[in-house]
């Protein structure tokens, strides 16, 4: 019994060793662009003609080679998530249009995004890749800026906002998508990256499937890995 115990703990450290050594450890910066989008539904209906907001991203990642095809991926980004808010509201009452406006602004989302990617890397040297997992947002501050005009009454002054928003415990601040990205990273440690995430978390605090909102982000990204080979 103690013979084989001993057999197993040398084993098993052994493995480690094996893994360890086949492990690279690698950190480095990422930047780049981002277009996001509110999608979802009221009493069933589909939320029409949502336009994407352009904002940007900043941060580390993480890059634990398992061996020469898998990693592990974390990163940290400062995300500047942008919600368009373009679009015109009409309002009607026994069929005559009773307020039509037009808002032309945006809401500003300062956010800690924390993707988890699975990496898979196909070449030798310079190689292409793909990943997948989950990304862990939360709303830190946010901003409405626009310029609100009354259509049935052009000679009313536009109404201009330029607010912060106050948070209040009916916000859903913490969101959680799944990711996959793929790109290109060059032997010097160079990449770029398209990624996707789509929103899991309901925006709406009492929701359900016919009342819901959800975030997508699509971004494309530089960055450069330091470290092991």
């Amino acid at each position: 019994m103690r013979k084989s115990l001993t057999l197993s703990c040398i084993f098993a450290m052994l493995s480690f060793m094996t893994l360890n050594a086949q492990m690279t450890l690698k950190v480095g910066p990422e930047a780049g662009i981002g277009l996001s989008k509110f999608i979802g539904k009221f009493d069933g209906e589909k939320i029409e003609d949502q336009k994407l907001g352009l904002g940007f991203k900043a941060g580390v990642i993480l890059d634990l080679g398992i061996n020469d095809m898998i990693s592990i991926q974390p990163g940290v980004f400062f995300n500047r998530i942008t919600q368009n808010l373009d679009g015109e509201t009409q309002i009607t009452v026994n069929d005559q249009v009773a307020f039509h406006s037009k808002t032309e602004g945006s809401q500003n989302i300062n956010a800690v995004s924390v993707p988890v990617g699975v990496q898979f890397g196909f070449g030798s040297e310079s190689k292409f890749f793909i990943g997948i997992g989950p990304q862990f947002d939360y709303f830190l501050t946010a901003k409405v800026k626009g310029t609100t005009t009354d259509l049935l009454n052009p000679d009313n002054a536009p109404v201009k906002t330029d607010e912060k928003v106050e948070w209040t415990d009916d916000d859903v601040r913490f969101n959680i998508s799944g990711m996959v990205n793929a790109g290109y990273m060059m032997s010097n440690g160079l990449f770029i990256r398209a990624s996707y995430a789509h929103g899991l978390t309901n925006f709406i605090k009492e929701g359900d499937s016919d009342n819901k909102i959800n975030l997508t982000q699509i971004g494309v990204s530089i960055g450069y890995l330091f470290g092991g080979k």
